[in-house]
């Protein structure tokens, strides 16, 4: 974490040094989907520290914790990680990068 931070850190710096907005993304990883079903929430320690993070730095903090919260109250954790993830990886197949484009449309951060 603190690794992490230091370099977020120097990233930036080198963002507000030439003029470049910084905004961060989180988003689960299929663990993580897991970890919010068996807890019945969608707090994260990655989710606290970028969002404290961006609390002065970022133009935009986007979490979607939330809305595959929101997904796991209605599927099961598997139909969550087939529907949106590459079979084997933890990266988003199509359907999990249109999830995460709606997102983005809703926040009009995109066209």
């Amino acid at each position: 974490i603190e690794k992490s931070l230091h370099l977020m850190n120097k990233l930036y710096s080198l963002c507000e040094k030439n003029n470049i907005k910084l905004s961060i993304a989180v988003y689960p990883w299929p663990a993580q989907i897991r970890e919010m079903a068996m807890n019945n929430t969608d707090s994260n320690l990655q989710v606290d520290i970028w969002r404290d993070f961006c609390t002065y730095r970022c133009d935009h903090f986007i979490n979607m914790f939330p809305r595959y919260f929101n997904i796991i109250k209605n599927t099961t954790i598997g139909d969550i990680y087939n529907t949106y993830f590459i079979q084997g990886d933890v990266h988003y197949n199509r359907e999990g990068n249109r999830l995460i484009h709606e997102a983005l449309l809703e926040l009009n951060l995109i066209e």
